[in-house]
């Protein structure tokens, strides 16, 4: 990926040091463990307006409006505070902090506010396939959709 290429250039020319074996299995586990966070953060969130009534555009325009300054302020707060582990005089912090760091920005800068809006505009329905094994999951909850009084009155009668 682009983030091992350039924490492999940047340790080499300021660190002097070459990665540690380690890092790119340390940060390919880290780098898709953020970046289903902040994807599962914006999709749900575009899921829930298409599921409201919204169109697929409509539904990712609004996501993206509402949630793109939460997921950049998270990046930013998330990726200085892996950028502390670069003073480090630990090689390997020094190198997964800048690592992170990277992955981090280019995830939530890049991939999250234009990557995967204009993926999913342009798959529009198909964002909403499912395997036929998953179709079969009700897709509302019916407990959830019963008002709470049918709740208390189950409940005293029981």
């Amino acid at each position: 990926s682009w983030a091992i290429a350039a924490v492999v250039y940047i340790s080499e020319l300021f660190f002097g040091s070459p990665i540690i074996w380690m890092l790119p299995i340390m940060l390919l586990v880290i780098m898709i463990g953020l970046g289903l966070d902040y994807d599962i953060f914006l999709v749900t969130r575009i899921r829930e307006y298409f599921t409201e009534g919204s169109s697929d555009d409509a539904a990712i325009e609004n996501a993206v409006e509402h949630t793109g300054p939460i997921i950049t302020t998270s990046g930013l707060v998330t990726a200085g505070a892996f950028a502390t582990m670069m003073l480090s005089r630990i090689p390997l912090l020094q190198q997964l902090g800048m690592g992170i760091f990277i992955v981090v920005m280019l995830d939530a800068g890049l991939v999250r506010i234009y990557l995967v809006p204009s993926i999913m505009r342009y798959m529009k329905r198909l964002n909403w396939w499912a395997p036929r094994i998953f179709r079969r999951v009700p897709a509302q909850n019916p407990l959830l959709t019963q008002p709470q009084a049918t709740f208390d009155r189950e409940a005293k009668e029981d």
